[in-house]
């Protein structure tokens, strides 16, 4: 989903570092380049350690997430070609899926902004998953929701 539908990079980079003057810990724009897409739980472990209690770990990734759809609701667009792609596939009869290591809410957000929530049939968020990316457990849990035929990664 992001890079692929939306270039969402410029809007979670913003959300971390609201998030970090919040807390008093800064993001830095490298530790952001090496870590965006991974799983916000993989993130903030690694920003700010990994003896973080459980509570606090899920208050600040939700935190995050909520900043994010307050910036993306006002600045998110879809990539160039992406919303005629997405109905011509639909329109030819293609099974539209997405996978993606953020929470269902930003999911289901982007496809609503899109106006293209109706037309995929799966998609697979960061809550479903033990493993997120690199892992591609989040997409050889979409393609099985898909019922395709034996799940894999690409």
């Amino acid at each position: 989903m992001d890079g692929v539908l939306v270039n969402s990079g410029p809007v979670h980079l913003e959300a971390w570092i609201v998030l970090g003057k919040e807390i008093g810990a800064p993001v830095d724009r490298a530790y952001f380049d090496r870590t965006f897409g991974m799983h916000g739980h993989a993130i903030v472990q690694g920003w700010l350690g990994r003896d973080l209690p459980r509570a606090r770990l899920e208050e600040l990734c939700t935190r995050k997430e909520e900043i994010y759809r307050e910036l993306a609701r006002q600045r998110l667009e879809p990539l160039l070609g992406v919303e005629p792609l997405i109905r011509g596939l639909h329109a030819e009869g293609f099974r539209l899926a997405v996978g993606s290591s953020g929470p269902k809410e930003n999911v289901e957000m982007v496809l609503e902004l899109l106006g293209v929530r109706s037309l995929f049939q799966a998609w697979t968020t960061g809550d479903e998953v033990a493993h997120g990316k690199p892992d591609p457990e989040v997409f050889t849990k979409t393609v099985t929701k898909l019922d395709c035929g034996r799940a894999r990664a690409w």
